[in-house]
């Protein structure tokens, strides 16, 4: 892998004339797209707003992944889903995400409307979440505060699932695909059944993805003791027999392994009353080989450092929902929701030779590991009224309690919130809210949001938005107390530490403002945006290294930083004919830690896609996509500058019938088998794809 090291602030790469380019190629139009019979068909979203509106009429960005794209590109994970959006940087190990220079930490994960219970990083949620069950994917840009509560700085990801039908419906989705060099090798299989009267229907899912690791060859020296000795040059004689180097298969990508279980019922009990009930199981196992840090030995003495080291991970988690609607009269709806979502975490971590050091088992070299079990229930109501065709209000009330066995005490958080979507004129809609959030430890939040939407045109129209977000610190900010592989203490900021110096300190919620000004059109076959965006954000908390007593230090979280993110996001999709379906986006990315004056991580300088869809005869269907990621820097100090990246990825399609209810598809991923000389943990080279899809 290659690394610069570079120093002050970057010149920014000559990408934003790529930007324009496009922006002006997404403002021409065909005159006679009004009148073509392969036009795109129109899109609904509920995301940004709570209800369901039509995208040309919704202030805000909110992009739509639908179940036809998703099984074009053949995606398996939630990570491969959302490659392609724009505005959106997927690292290629699919563990980390960000939203127009956000965090993954400032994104809300939804599965129909709802949270769900997991690591506070979410670091897996990206790769264990899967597509085979996934009516369309929403993607909120930005803060969605007024309607998601606390962490929705960055924006929100609400994933639709398929809902049970009337009737017989049965689907099944098989997968297999390996890189050529034969690592990787993935099997993923859905077996879906839904069926019932037309009150009542009921819907079975299960599903399996295996992954195997992908491991680059690593040579790891070991040290004993702060100064890192060889153990050949120690004078104890047991530490002299361990090794001074070995040799480790160290894990890029890691094994997973993803087992999913749910079922749904809907029922119609009278023409105004309709009730629901989901419940998913899932059950995840991952393991990493990497070079270890501190390790104490069976011989006492000084610890040993850069063992080969290895952690298991066995998750499961169990979501439960009911949902009861009753159109009380024509003009007021009124739903109410109950969710839980619990999650139950066992992390061991061990030594691979461990008899190098003295022990007999791997269990007796334990350290790091833990337990973490995270339980959450959420309870909303909401009511939608409109008295009349131009407006259309929601209030609503929601309450959510959470518990984490690792912290003491209960985190409980309580809103009101109010929406009011008003078409003022036949070309004007606006719709602004506020929300006010208050917790049981002493955080209270407001949050605002108004934006409008004028339309010049039919199919063209102004979009200006503005919207606040915050997130509140999280149980592992203010109270974690965990020792890490390093042997050092990480301590939350309410933890008092004598022996280290540690005094309590305070932690203010971090907050957003962004503004958003947009163009965009749709005539038939041709549709595109172009939003100009900058926002805000204050009192960002981040982990932070402290010099402590005696030469020792300790990580805790602290306020630190004051950021601006602006940048240039364009996207199009147009058919050119029934045949051939053209997209595109591009997004230019100018972010600033205001306190150092330094670039923030994993925002990458500029992103784009290119994908055409082709379909030259009935049973045939080709689809070739050309991303791009800009440079970036993995450290908060821009020492470390990661290598811009390019790939393509090539797939076909082959339905046997004309009803089109089997498909047969293959796919090859980095088709040009572009390297990834980055410090992004995962470069796979070329991967290959198989898969049959059933569905009637």
């Amino acid at each position: 892998m290659r690394k610069h090291q570079t120093q002050g602030r970057k010149t920014a790469l000559p990408r934003p004339r790529t930007v324009l380019g496009l922006a002006v190629l997404s403002a021409l139009s065909p005159t006679h797209a009004e009148e073509a019979p392969w036009a795109l068909t129109p899109i609904t979203v509920t995301a940004s707003t709570g209800s369901e509106r039509p995208l040309e009429r919704t202030p805000g960005s909110v992009e739509v992944i639908d179940s036809a794209m998703l099984e074009a590109r053949g995606a398996v994970t939630l990570a491969d889903a959302l490659r392609e959006a724009s505005g959106v940087f997927v690292s290629p190990d699919g563990g980390s995400l960000s939203i127009r220079g956000t965090s993954r930490e400032d994104v809300i994960i939804l599965i129909n409307g709802r949270r769900l219970a997991g690591e506070f990083s979410r670091q897996y949620e990206f790769n264990r979440i899967l597509m085979t069950q996934v009516e369309r994917i929403e993607i909120v840009k930005g803060p969605a505060s007024v309607v998601y509560g606390s962490d929705a700085l960055g924006g929100v990801i609400n994933i639709v699932t398929r809902k049970p039908r009337p009737g017989l419906n049965a689907e099944a989705d098989i997968q297999w695909g390996m890189t050529t060099d034969g690592e990787g090798e993935r099997r993923t299989l859905f077996l879906g059944l839904s069926g019932g009267s037309d009150r009542t229907q009921v819907q079975l899912r299960l599903g399996a993805d295996s992954r195997d690791p992908i491991a680059e060859r690593t040579r790891t020296t070991v040290g004993v003791g702060g100064g890192r000795t060889p153990p050949s040059q120690h004078n104890n004689p047991q530490i002299r027999a361990i090794p001074d180097e070995y040799t480790l298969d160290a894990t890029r990508v890691d094994q997973a392994d993803v087992y999913t279980a749910g079922v749904s019922l809907q029922h119609q009990a009278t023409a105004r009353l309709q009730l629901g009930v989901d419940l998913d199981y899932t059950l995840e196992e991952r393991s990493q080989n990497y070079i270890g840090g501190r390790q104490d030995t069976a011989f006492g003495g000084p610890a040993v450092f850069g063992l080969p080291t290895r952690w298991d991970d066995d998750n499961t988690r169990l979501n439960t929902a009911a949902h009861l609607q009753w159109q009380a009269t024509d003009d007021l709806n009124i739903r109410y929701q109950w969710a839980r979502s619990h999650y139950d975490k066992d992390r061991s971590i061990y030594v691979i030779h461990y008899q190098d050091i003295g022990f007999t088992s791997a269990d007796q070299t334990e350290s790091g590991g833990f337990g973490q079990k995270i339980e959450m229930d959420t309870h909303e109501i909401i009511g939608r009224w409109a008295p009349s065709q131009p407006h259309r209000f929601t209030v609503g009330s929601e309450y959510r309690e959470r518990t984490a066995s690792a912290f003491t005490g209960r985190r409980e958080e309580s809103a009101l919130f109010a929406q009011h979507e008003w078409a003022v004129t036949p070309h004007l809609d606006v719709v602004y809210g506020a929300r006010l959030d208050d917790t049981n430890i002493d955080y209270q939040e407001t949050s605002f949001k108004v934006g409008g939407v004028y339309r010049l045109t039919p199919g063209l129209g102004i979009n200006i938005n503005y919207a606040q977000g915050f997130k509140v610190p999280q149980e592992r900010d203010l109270l974690v107390d965990h020792l890490m592989p390093n042997g050092e203490r990480q301590l939350g900021a309410l933890l008092i530490e004598p022996s280290l110096g540690k005094e309590a300190h305070i932690l203010r919620p971090e907050t957003n403002e962004t503004w958003e000004l947009g163009l965009s059109g749709e005539a038939g076959t041709f549709r595109h945006r172009i939003t100009l965006f900058h926002s805000d954000i204050n009192d960002r908390i981040e982990p932070i290294w402290v010099n402590a007593l005696a030469g020792q230090r300790y990580r805790t979280f602290k306020n630190v930083a004051e950021a601006r993110i602006q940048g240039l996001e364009v996207s199009a999709e147009m058919r050119l004919h029934h045949a051939l379906h053209l997209r595109g986006n591009a997004t230019w990315l100018d972010t600033e830690n205001r306190t150092t004056g330094n670039t923030l991580t994993s925002s990458p300088e500029f992103l784009a896609m290119l994908g055409a869809t082709w379909t030259p005869s009935t049973p045939w269907m080709w689809s070739l996509n050309w991303h791009h990621a800009g440079r970036q820097y993995a450290d908060t100090d821009n020492t470390e500058a990661l290598e811009a990246y390019d790939r393509v990825d090539l797939a076909l399609s082959f339905f046997p019938d004309l009803q089109r209810d089997i498909e047969v598809f293959a796919g090859i991923d980095n088709l040009f088998d572009r390297s990834n000389d980055s410090s992004l943990l995962a470069d796979p080279g070329r991967y290959l794809r198989l898969g049959l899809r059933y569905r009637h």
